[in-house]
């Protein structure tokens, strides 16, 4: 059950651990003598759509991300905006998956 994502792009890297939610892990090109990743607290005060939780570094848990999608849902009808990630972003995604089981099938880029 060691479910992750990490994307790794020209100027640094994310990664997300779903047994350590309340964390990012960041590394940006040209930090310096720092190496390696750093842990970001992602449930400080501060975090958008984080005012109606409990204090900073208490777990957070499956259910709690579906409370954050329906807040940011909420939100962008009170202000009149598209929602984040939108009908269209998941439609993206979703071909982004499709390409990848079709590579997969056909052992093909």
């Amino acid at each position: 059950n060691y479910h992750t994502w990490e994307i790794n792009g020209s100027e640094g890297s994310i990664a997300w651990n779903f047994e350590d939610m309340n964390y990012l892990e960041c590394w940006k090109d040209g930090e310096g003598c720092q190496q390696g990743f750093r842990k970001i607290l992602a449930t400080h005060p501060d975090t958008p759509g984080w005012q109606a939780w409990w204090p900073d570094g208490h777990l957070i848990g499956y259910g709690e991300c579906f409370v954050n999608e329906f807040n940011e849902m909420l939100t962008a009808i009170a202000e009149d905006r598209q929602p984040v990630p939108s009908f269209r972003d998941g439609l993206k995604c979703q071909a982004v998956l499709d390409a990848v089981a079709r590579s997969a099938e056909t052992k093909q880029w």
